[in-house]
């Protein structure tokens, strides 16, 4: 009888957990976390994950809505065959968010802008713009992408979309995380087969489908202690970057004047991959150029200072928002890599107008930005002679 009463025991406490989780969902849908996204991400076993193909659904957050469309290949874009039609000179974008703009429609992207300029500049060929950007990604996972995917559209340019804010970092965890996984991965006739970890298949699972899981992760990086986050951390529940208004977000240490391990070892992981990159794309008998995207941080000053106010912890060290680019560009300059720095562009805007060209709330370009970047990305392309306008040895 007692053994039965246990287990009756045991049973309703497990129905009374069930019925409470499922009642805290339903008010986290309602009233915390009303934004209803489809699920654009899967698997993918060269690189980790990426987008489904032919996937279509609705992006929302706080002041948008879009409604995304995944081509048959996985890309936010239009549909493009690996075969290259004649006479048309291809340009694939490599990128994270700011190249994939869930935040805009797709004919407003930068990427969309700059193509339809190209095709209206009476050339006697057509452009194409591929766009192979997906949110999270460094130079690492992008050389990756090129290296399996990208080079079978056989693309006359290469243009590599960076940001130094995040990058850096991106690129230092990137390493991190494929030294453990190429311990982990099996052999796949001769090529290393990436795979998901089950708590990484566990944590894709509950994102796209627990709104409260969702909610609850974006509460504990923005407000949880830092000795919480490092656990949390460290068993691998919350990603590799914590964000806490109870510390300094270590993304912002690339401002600083002060190196920190993780951003050294980054810029030296950054420096070999821009390297690497070049090198494959001119094997290939290509053309590489990078354009050096600015973050809100770089381009507008007062939030900057919004931004030391809010980490008050921040005060205590030297900033400087210009250090990362002037890094980047003296490397870019040194080694013959082309590239155009958005940045002078974004903030002489700004003080003519006042109109800022990111979303403040995300730090993504808004419709203002990717018209902007466009339109200079275009003047720059034609201005540097690197695209062929009525050459007609350029397709011989």
């Amino acid at each position: 009888m007692q053994t039965k009463n246990a287990f009756l025991n045991i049973i309703l406490l497990i129905s009374i957990l069930i019925v409470t989780l499922l009642g805290m969902e339903l008010f986290t849908r309602a009233y915390l976390y009303p934004y209803k996204n489809d699920n654009f991400i899967q698997t993918h076993e060269k690189l980790g994950k990426f987008f489904i193909p032919g996937k279509k659904g609705w992006y929302a957050q706080k002041r948008f809505a879009q409604y995304i469309e995944i081509n048959s290949k996985g890309l936010r874009d239009k549909e493009y065959s690996y075969e290259k039609p004649k006479k048309t000179y291809r340009i694939l974008l490599l990128g994270d968010s700011f190249g994939a703009a869930f935040q805009v429609p797709l004919k407003n992207t930068f990427h969309s802008v700059f193509e339809e300029k190209l095709n209206n500049n009476q050339s006697i060929y057509n452009f194409e713009v591929i766009n192979g950007s997906y949110p999270g990604w460094g130079t690492g996972r992008e050389l990756e992408f090129y290296k399996y995917e990208g080079q079978k559209y056989s693309p006359d340019l290469v243009l590599l979309a960076f940001l130094t804010f995040n990058d850096i970092l991106d690129n230092y965890y990137w390493e991190k995380d494929k030294q453990l996984k190429d311990v982990m991965s099996i052999k796949d006739k001769g090529q290393l087969k990436r795979e998901i970890s089950i708590i990484g298949k566990i944590k894709l699972c509950l994102t796209n489908n627990i709104r409260l899981y969702t909610y609850i992760n974006k509460r504990l990086k923005e407000g949880a202690p830092e000795y919480v986050l490092k656990i949390l951390e460290r068993f691998r529940l919350i990603g590799d970057r914590p964000y806490s208004k109870n510390y300094i977000p270590v993304d912002y240490f690339i401002y600083g004047k002060k190196e920190v391990p993780e951003i050294i070892q980054g810029w030296q992981i950054t420096k070999r991959l821009l390297i690497s990159m070049k090198y494959l794309v001119e094997k290939n008998n290509s053309r590489f150029a990078v354009i050096v995207l600015p973050s809100r941080e770089e381009a507008y000053e007062d939030f900057w200072e919004k931004t030391v106010e809010t980490y008050s912890k921040m005060k205590k060290f030297h900033w400087n928002t210009n250090k990362p680019r002037r890094i980047l560009n003296k490397f870019l300059k040194k080694n013959d890599i082309q590239f155009l720095d958005l940045l002078p562009y974004f903030i002489n805007y700004n003080m003519k107008t006042g109109k800022n060209l990111h979303f403040l709330y995300d730090g993504h370009l808004n419709l203002e930005g990717h018209r902007l970047a466009g339109e200079i990305i275009f003047k720059w392309l034609d201005s540097q002679n690197i695209i062929p306008i009525n050459d007609s040895e350029a397709f011989e």
